[in-house]
């Protein structure tokens, strides 16, 4: 099912037109997400199989949220932001095409080609600024 599932994911990504590394990125996330839901799950199971012969049952439920709990709301929280994190990420890089792409355009037909050349080099020097700050963002 799983597998299913990425395989939907990759084709919709294909269809969409996004680069080859975006949908690797996008399966990895797939498959951390997977892994961690796994782990909590065994996490969560854990306590309930050695619980099982206790007949009282707060003594159960205490010990579920005692051990699980607070795992289970740090995990989540960081599945989430990494969610979020890389949607917006993905957003803004496709912004950043459609903007190259329009620029381009705009200064196509222009006849002074050194002010061209000029603006062009400004700007891939602003976006290669700008990419060094994401990578450093991504990196903390």
């Amino acid at each position: 099912m799983c597998l299913h599932e990425l395989s939907l994911v990759d084709d919709t990504m294909e269809t969409i037109g996004s680069p080859k590394k975006y949908r690797h990125l996008r399966k990895w996330i797939i498959r951390i997400t997977i892994g961690c839901i796994l782990y909590m799950f065994y996490y969560f199971a854990r306590p309930v199989y050695f619980f099982i012969y206790v007949r009282n049952m707060r003594l159960l439920v205490f010990s579920i949220l005692k051990f699980c709990f607070p795992l289970f709301v740090y995990i989540l929280s960081a599945l989430i932001w990494e969610i979020i994190v890389g949607c917006v990420s993905f957003r803004f890089h496709q912004a950043n095409d459609r903007l190259h792409v329009i620029y381009s355009e705009l200064f196509e037909n222009n006849t002074d080609y050194g002010r061209q050349n000029r603006s062009n080099l400004v700007c891939q020097r602003i976006a290669e600024a700008e990419n060094r700050n994401v990578r450093v963002y991504n990196g903390l």
